[in-house]
């Protein structure tokens, strides 16, 4: 659920709304694309304002400078540890790669 205070988070900011509710969903993004495409286009510079590209490769570089504080020998990263730090296929990625890089 690491997911779950991103929702205030992207509101809060202007960057997106948030309703559980199919229908209403369905009728806004009706309306981004026709009606009100300048509340679409104030969102999409809200949240390019908001992110952080590089994250997944910040996160990636500590686990490794932890990993490598462990022991002397590069670690074997594996899709176990990936995926139980993150459910993001993204980092899953990253961790991977850096794994075969040691290979």
């Amino acid at each position: 659920m690491q997911e779950k205070g991103n929702v205030p988070y992207v509101v809060e900011n202007g960057a997106g709304i948030f309703t559980r509710c199919p229908d209403e969903i369905a009728r806004r993004v009706s309306d981004w694309f026709t009606t009100k495409r300048s509340e679409l286009k104030r969102m999409s510079k809200n949240a390019r304002k908001l992110a952080k590209p590089n994250a997944v490769f910040d996160i990636v570089n500590d686990i490794h400078k932890l990993a490598c504080r462990r022991s002397s020998k590069p670690p074997p990263y594996t899709t176990t540890l990936a995926s139980s730090i993150s459910s993001s296929s993204v980092l899953w990625a990253a961790a991977l790669a850096l794994h075969m890089e040691w290979e």
